[in-house]
C-alpha cells in the first residue's frame, strides 16, 4: 500500500494496519491491484445512513473469473472514536472480507462520491487521550514489530500458522483406525495394545472458532478447494502450510466420503506429514471439541515379558507412559491425551521391526520360561530382549583390542641388477598386531543349566 492509498483511505478516517488486520495484507494488496485494473464495472446502489443511523452500505458490481460479475455489497459503520468498521459480503466463492470488497472500497474513495463526506466529518478531538489510544494502536503495534526484528521491519518471511480468517479454520482430526483390508501389524496378539492393531489416519474438515475456545460444528472441506489457488486468494480458513500437507495427504491411500473421508498414514512420508500436521496448532484427537495436539518429546519403550497365569505373554510400556501406541513406517508413535500431546517412541538398541517380533512372539509356558530365556540368549545374542525368567547370565566381556607394534630394521642386500662392488641396504617398516590370549573351556547345554554361565 503506497502513500496516495493512505491517503485515501484518510478520507474516511480508516487506520491501514486495522484494514489490513480486518482483510490480510495479502487481500488488501490485491483489492488495490484490482480496482486499478479497472475490473470495478460499477457501483449499482449507495444507501445512505438515514437520521440517527452511522451505516452506510456500497453495492456494486465486480469482474469475476467467469462471464457474469460478482455482486460485492461494503458495509462503512463509524466506531465510538470516529474510526470506520468495514466488512463486505461478495457473491464470489470466498463470500466474506475478499478482494473485491477491497476494490470497491477504493473505487468508492477515487469516485468523489458525496457520501465520504459523511464519515470523514467525524474528526477525532486531539485531546482525547482514549480515542488517541485507540487509533494509535496499529501505530504501537508497529513500532514494537520493528524493533524485535533485526532489519527493522514490520514483516516477517515466516508462515503464519493461523488461518486469516477469524471465523473458520481448517482442522485436522486424527485417530487410530485400521483399513478395512489392510492390518498395519499382522502378527501382534490382540489385545495387547489396541492401538497397535491399528494404525493412524487423519481427515481434515473446515469449522468455526468459538469466542470461548474450541471449535463448533465441522463442514466439509473438499481438496480441490485447497489445492486451487483461486480459492486461496482472501481471508482464508486456510494456509501455504496447509495447501502442502494436503498436497502431501493426496498421496495416501483413503476411503470414507464428505466429513469421514479417511487419509492412512502408512506411507514413508508419513511421520513428516504428521510432524507438519501438529505444527499447524489445529490437529484435534478425533473430534473439534478436544484440545490441540502438540509434537511431544521422544519417550523410551520397555519391553518385558508379563505372567498372567500360567503363562508369560510379551509387553510394552512407555515412559513416561501414554496412552495408546500406534506404529507408522520406521516408528511407534504415542499418544498422551493428559498432556495433549503425540510424539515418537524409541529404544536404545532396537527399532520399530525387531520390537514387532518381540511383540509378536507366542505366550510361553510357566514350566517352558528357563529353557526359552536360554534359547533366546544363544539364538538371538545380537537383540536386546528381555527374558521371561531371570537366569542369572554373568556376562564376560572379551577385550580384543590388538597392542599395535611397528619395527624399523636395515636388511644389506646386492640385487643381481645392480652392480656387485655396490651392495643395497634396504629398510623396512613391519606393522604387527598381538592379540591377548583368550583362555575358555567348552562347556556343555546340561553345564549351562546347571552354572548359569555364559561365555
Amino acid at each position: 500500500m503506497n502513500k496516495q492509498d493512505k491517503q485515501l483511505l484518510s478520507l474516511l478516517n480508516i487506520d491501514p494496519n486495522e484494514l489490513e488486520g480486518l482483510y490480510s495484507k495479502k487481500t488488501v494488496s490485491r483489492g488495490i491491484a484490482y480496482y486499478k485494473q479497472g475490473n470495478v464495472e460499477k457501483i449499482k446502489e449507495i444507501l445512505a445512513p438515514t437520521q440517527g443511523s452511522e451505516t452506510m452500505k456500497i453495492t456494486g458490481f465486480i469482474a469475476g473469473r467467469y462471464s457474469y460479475p460478482y455482486e460485492t455489497t461494503l458495509t462503512l459503520d463509524t466506531e465510538q472514536y470516529g474510526g470506520v468498521e468495514i466488512e463486505s459480503h461478495c457473491s464470489c466463492p470466498v463470500g466474506y472480507c475478499c478482494k473485491h470488497g477491497i476494490a470497491l472500497l477504493f473505487f468508492f474513495l477515487n469516485s468523489g462520491t458525496q457520501g465520504t463526506s459523511f464519515l470523514s466529518n467525524r474528526k477525532v478531538a486531539s485531546n482525547d487521550a482514549s480515542a488517541y489510544a485507540y487509533d494509535n494502536a496499529g501505530e504501537l503495534d508497529k513500532w514494537l514489530t520493528a524493533i524485535q526484528d533485526e532489519d527493522g521491519e514490520a514483516e516477517t518471511s515466516q508462515m503464519s500458522l493461523l488461518p486469516t480468517n477469524q471465523q473458520y479454520h481448517l482442522i485436522y482430526l486424527l485417530e487410530g483406525r485400521k483399513a478395512d483390508y489392510q492390518s498395519y501389524n499382522e502378527g501382534l496378539n490382540e489385545g495387547l495394545n489396541e492401538g497397535l492393531n491399528e494404525g493412524l489416519a487423519v481427515r481434515f474438515v473446515k469449522s468455526r472458532a468459538l469466542a470461548k475456545g474450541g471449535y463448533g460444528k465441522i463442514y466439509v472441506m473438499e481438496e480441490h478447494r485447497l489445492l486451487n489457488s483461486y480459492y486461496c486468494d482472501d481471508n482464508c480458513y486456510f494456509n501455504e502450510l496447509d495447501i502442502e500437507i494436503v498436497t502431501a495427504l493426496k498421496s495416501l491411500t483413503n476411503d470414507g466420503y464428505g466429513i469421514n473421508k479417511h487419509y492412512y498414514l502408512s506411507t514413508t512420508i508419513s511421520e513428516i506429514i504428521l510432524g507438519k500436521i501438529l505444527q499447524t496448532g489445529r490437529c484435534l484427537w478425533k473430534t473439534q471439541k478436544a484440545k490441540p495436539l502438540a509434537l511431544g518429546n521422544d519417550r523410551e519403550v520397555l519391553l518385558s515379558w508379563e505372567q498372567q497365569n500360567n503363562f508369560y505373554s510379551p509387553n510394552i510400556a512407555i515412559k513416561p507412559e501414554a496412552d495408546r501406541i500406534y506404529p507408522l513406517q520406521d516408528h511407534y508413535f504415542y499418544l498422551d491425551q493428559a498432556q495433549n500431546q503425540v510424539g515418537k517412541v524409541v529404544h536404545d538398541t532396537l527399532n520399530k521391526e525387531k520390537i514387532a517380533y518381540f511383540l509378536s512372539a507366542p505366550r510361553i509356558a510357566v514350566e517352558q520360561a528357563e529353557q526359552m530365556s536360554l534359547k533366546i540368549v544363544q539364538t538371538l545374542p545380537d537383540y536386546d530382549y528381555p527374558l521371561p525368567v531371570d537366569i542369572n547370565l554373568q556376562q564376560i566381556d572379551i577385550d580384543t583390542l590388538p597392542i599395535f607394534h611397528l619395527k624399523l630394521h636395515a636388511i644389506n642386500r646386492t640385487a643381481a641388477m645392480l652392480r656387485p662392488d655396490q651392495p643395497t641396504t634396504m629398510h623396512i617398516a613391519t606393522l604387527s598386531f598381538q592379540y591377548n590370549e583368550i583362555n575358555y573351556q567348552p562347556i556343555t547345554e546340561a553345564d549351562l543349566r546347571k552354572n548359569h554361565h555364559v561365555f
